[in-house]
């Protein structure tokens, strides 16, 4: 069988990434292979990123320095945005524009993926909520089981503090079961401004 080694390593490294099966991972290769300036570009690309972009000592999120540039904005209103994912802030920034600041949990709890509080960017939240003065602390976790007890356990957690903050979560106009970076703009931007508070 013909076969070419190094057109099969990059195949094989391109069906690494979410959502690409075998036949788009050859069309990739085929294309970068025909098209080297595209694939230097995108070869630099990657390595600058991986290079210079690390996280947020505060928030977790993506960042170029130690604080990212919304943890060092002093403009926002004091709410506190949790979310899952770094890529959540991007989304949420974009719906909402300079609004609020953002905690970024790095996961959801679950046992059974090991998925524990203690591997989780969870404890930070209350110190922080002290010491930034966040009046409202917003829950914008995937609306799963493992994301609402996420939620729950970071709801008790700063009531335990006794920190006088109002705690809500998103609305849910988003599908349940279903992640935040594959819903609409407009629904997102409805279950952020929709929250209920949580008691």
């Amino acid at each position: 069988m013909y076969r070419v080694f190094y057109l099969e390593k990059l195949k094989k490294a391109l069906t690494k990434l979410p959502s690409i099966g075998e036949k788009s991972a050859e069309r990739i290769t085929f294309f970068l292979l025909s098209n080297k300036e595209v694939a230097t570009e995108i070869a630099e690309a990657i390595k600058d990123a991986t290079e210079h972009v690390k996280f947020c000592n505060k928030c977790h999120a993506f960042s170029e320095e130690e604080l990212c540039e919304i943890c060092r904005d002093p403009s926002r209103e004091k709410v506190l945005c949790v979310v899952e994912k770094p890529e959540d802030v991007i989304l949420l920034e974009r719906v909402l524009g300079k609004k609020w600041y953002y905690h970024i949990t790095g996961g959801v709890l679950s046992p059974i993926n090991n998925k524990t509080p203690e591997t989780l960017y969870i404890h930070d939240i209350p110190k922080r909520v002290k010491e930034e003065g966040f009046k409202e602390v917003v829950l914008a976790l995937p609306p799963t089981v493992e994301g609402d007890t996420t939620g729950y356990y970071i709801r008790n957690l700063l009531k335990e503090h006794n920190l006088n903050v109002k705690i809500t979560r998103i609305s849910r106009g988003i599908p349940r079961g279903s992640d935040l970076s594959f819903q609409d703009g407009q629904t997102l931007k409805e279950a952020l401004e929709e929250r209920k508070e949580l008691t």
